[in-house]
């Protein structure tokens, strides 16, 4: 294992079941300032190559969010239900017999801020009746009844903004095709669970006078916010004609406007790091792996879009993250893990790469048409010395030609052939430089 070029040895810590990821990650930096103070010798670094606190924390921040703008009993009830969700969720793919893998795992991280929504409505709609005096059963259930279709109404439309996902017949559909289910599954669960859930939850949580507090559902609704709203719908309706006038002026500028956003199958990216395989085929020997992760390495460093550089030879360095996959261990396998400076310019650095990788591959593939046709070319010269040497030898033996007519075709037979033998030179060397672009030169020479 390498560090940026230097020799490394990896070490992985992994917190145990029951303990605090973000906790054992303090300790862990605790730990190792320490160590790079006290203990570590002259010349020896210690360098963070994946750090799980790190995302850890930043994905707390919409439940922090929640927790402030809606109190702490509100929010946490929003809390538990999300996870209430999550394992109903997951129940309902252990028994129709789906599978746990990467892409229904992410649909969980991508449906998060949906799954709340429904919650948040029927939590909002019961703290309102109970600031305003309502009996408990009254706001507990009211709410459910003016809001459960409308809920539900959007809870489909949402499901069917994925459905094209689900019925895409290429291989990027295939391959997502988990996603629509479990956002379809989650999403109607939320549904099930903010109508009959969240209000038992409620009647349990929201006691006392803070929720209990006797104010009109006029002084409730007198905010700046909601005076301006009631003014722009009083507006709205009192001209109608205006109002559909600039609603479909708005679709309009939406429709040409929508050529201008940036288009992707998946959202952007919020890591900056990146793995990269190197595979060869079995046999390769490990030298030749070895030498070409130092060149790979010694490209990208002098990219300045990139920071760090860590390479492994024979296999992963360890399961550092859980949704990526482990390569078996072989010694034609090498791995590097690069470090960008920001996400926004791994996602642009990635188009790069590869446009760098298919430039070569053409150039490779180019030249070894070039080389053929040389080759061809050469080839066909050849024979005709051959032939215009026959000719002459027979001019020569019924005397219509001296021996230096003979001699000069000879010596152009001999051109032509030295000529022939560094064009199958040179297609030979530009047919390994494409099978070693490619990654098929073993392969070739085993057969």
């Amino acid at each position: 294992m390498e560090y940026n070029g230097e020799r490394a040895i990896g070490m992985v810590i992994a917190a145990g079941s029951g303990t605090d990821i973000v906790k054992v990650g303090k300790q862990v930096e605790k730990r190792q300032e320490q160590l790079g103070s006290e203990r570590l010798p002259v010349g020896v670094e210690c360098h963070k190559v994946f750090f799980q606190p790190d995302e850890v924390t930043s994905s707390l921040t919409t439940f922090a969010i929640l927790m402030i703008t809606m109190g702490f009993r509100s929010g946490l009830m929003i809390g538990i239900s999300l996870v209430v969700i999550v394992i109903g969720s997951f129940l309902f793919l252990g028994f129709m017999d789906g599978t746990m893998q990467r892409v229904s795992l992410a649909s969980f991280i991508f449906a998060m801020g949906m799954l709340v929504d429904n919650a948040i409505v029927i939590t909002d709609g019961i703290l309102v009746g109970l600031k305003t005096g309502k009996p408990r059963r009254e706001a507990m259930t009211e709410i459910g009844r003016k809001a459960a279709m409308p809920l539900l109404g959007a809870t489909v439309i949402a499901i069917l903004s994925f459905l094209p996902v689900f019925l895409s017949p290429d291989s990027a559909g295939v391959y997502v095709r988990d996603l629509f289910i479990v956002l379809a599954v989650s999403l109607l669960l939320s549904w099930i669970l903010a109508l009959v859930h969240v209000p038992l939850m409620a009647d349990k949580m929201l006691k006392g006078a803070k929720y209990e507090k006797a104010d009109t559902e006029k002084s409730m609704y007198d905010g700046w916010l909601y005076r301006f709203l009631r003014k722009a719908l009083t507006y709205s309706i009192k001209h109608k004609f205006a109002s559909i006038v600039i609603a479909l002026a708005l679709i309009g500028s939406a429709f040409w406007g929508y050529k201008y956003m940036r288009q992707g199958f998946f959202p952007d990216m919020t890591y900056s790091q990146l793995y990269m395989e190197y595979k060869l085929p079995e046999g390769t020997s490990p030298s030749r792996v070895e030498a070409d992760l130092k060149e790979i390495r010694e490209w990208l460093q002098k990219r300045p879009e990139i920071k760090d550089v860590t390479t492994s030879l024979g296999g992963t360095p360890a399961r550092y993250n859980l949704v990526r996959s482990i390569a078996t261990p072989s010694l034609s396998y090498g791995e590097l893990i690069i470090d960008f400076t920001d996400p926004k310019t791994l996602e642009k650095s990635i188009d790069g790469l590869q446009e760098l990788m298919t430039l070569e591959m053409s150039k490779a593939a180019n030249e070894l048409d070039e080389s053929e046709y040389e080759r061809a070319l050469a080839a066909s010269n050849t024979a005709s010395a051959e032939e215009n040497v026959r000719v002459s030898r027979l001019h020569y033996d019924a005397g219509t030609e001296t021996l230096s007519d003979l001699l000069e075709a000879q010596t152009l037979w001999q051109v032509a052939n030295r000529d022939s033998v560094e064009a199958d030179i040179n297609h030979f060397l530009a047919w390994l430089s494409y099978l070693k672009t490619t990654g098929q030169i073993c392969n070739e020479f085993v057969k």
